[in-house]
């Protein structure tokens, strides 16, 4: 945690979400470092803090071969370094498309594994056995290690992605037939599922905790598609080819990456909403009873601290 002063911070309103969806970020440079704060609603407890986004820093490495800092300041707000927030990756991905195709192909694994390990843990989610609940809690540790490990470009970029295509269609396209062809790619695989399944549903929009979501420990998956043709691909390419310059590249950094960007952050929300969080929400509740303590007290412990108690 670093306590930051207010009065450093500049705040200011993005134009790709409207403002129900949290449409504010704020601003500070530390260090010589500019950080983005891209969701000043969401307030993590020290225990989210610590199980959830422990790795969030390493997007860095993977995506640049740097260190990238990440850090929560006194009200429970994450900030992340300039080269992880939306506007910075908007720009690296329009110039390295198949950078994001690189990360969806390591995604789809990633999210395999997530599955697998819940499935394990939902064998025995109800069990009351202080071993089983340890060892669940631990296998969940590892679920959130993984799927929180590129928040940047899973969730902070993505509105940024599809606005932005909207954009480059209509300069070269009527407003109709823009909007035609993205409604093309606005629905992810995963949504499929989940409407044959009945489990769609909206959450509180300013908070995204562990406890975010469902109760209820349910697990369905449909893979995401990469790659997504549409029958108007050949009269849009046409249309796309007469383009000046730059919208033409733009459009087709954009044709490919922004259908994997829905996918992908489709799927996150289902994950993170019915999945992560009704067995988390489960397991916590034990967690509490075998510790003699109230979520609220919980809350105000480190990942490793809850761990120790256990033991």
């Amino acid at each position: 945690m670093r306590t930051i002063n207010k009065d450093q911070i500049r705040s200011f309103k993005t134009n790709v979400r409207p403002e129900h969806k949290n449409n504010t970020i704020l601003e500070i440079k530390l260090d010589n470092k500019i950080f983005w704060c891209e969701r000043p609603l969401y307030n993590f407890t020290k225990f989210d803090q610590s199980l959830c986004y422990a790795n969030s820093k390493d997007e860095g490495k993977w995506l640049f071969n740097t260190e990238t800092i990440l850090f929560f300041d006194q009200l429970g707000r994450a900030w992340f370094q300039e080269e992880l927030t939306s506007k910075y990756l908007l720009n690296f991905y329009l110039k390295n498309p198949v950078m994001y195709l690189n990360f969806a192909a390591k995604r789809v694994n990633d999210i395999k594994k997530v599955i697998s390990l819940m499935k394990e843990v939902n064998k025995t989610v109800y069990s009351d056995n202080k071993e089983t609940i340890i060892a669940n809690l631990k296998k969940m540790k590892l679920c959130y290690d993984i799927f929180y490990s590129h928040m940047g470009s899973i969730f902070w970029v993505f509105d940024d992605i599809v606005h932005k295509f909207k954009e480059t269609l209509l300069k070269f396209l009527d407003k109709a037939e823009a909007n035609t062809y993205l409604c093309e790619f606005l629905t992810a695989e995963i949504t499929k599922e989940a409407l044959k399944l009945g489990v769609v549903e909206e959450y509180d929009n300013t908070d995204r905790g562990s406890s975010y979501g469902s109760d209820k420990p349910i697990i369905f998956h449909r893979e995401p598609k990469i790659f997504v043709e549409s029958k108007l691909d050949a009269q849009i390419f046409s249309k796309a080819a007469s383009a000046p310059e730059e919208v033409r590249k733009n459009f087709f950094a954009l044709r490919l990456i922004m259908p994997a960007a829905l996918q992908i952050n489709e799927e996150a929300q289902y994950i993170e909403s019915k999945m992560l969080s009704g067995h988390i929400k489960v397991i916590m509740k034990k967690v509490c009873k075998l510790l003699n303590k109230t979520k609220q007290e919980i809350d105000n412990m480190t990942y490793k601290e809850v761990i120790e108690e256990l033991k």
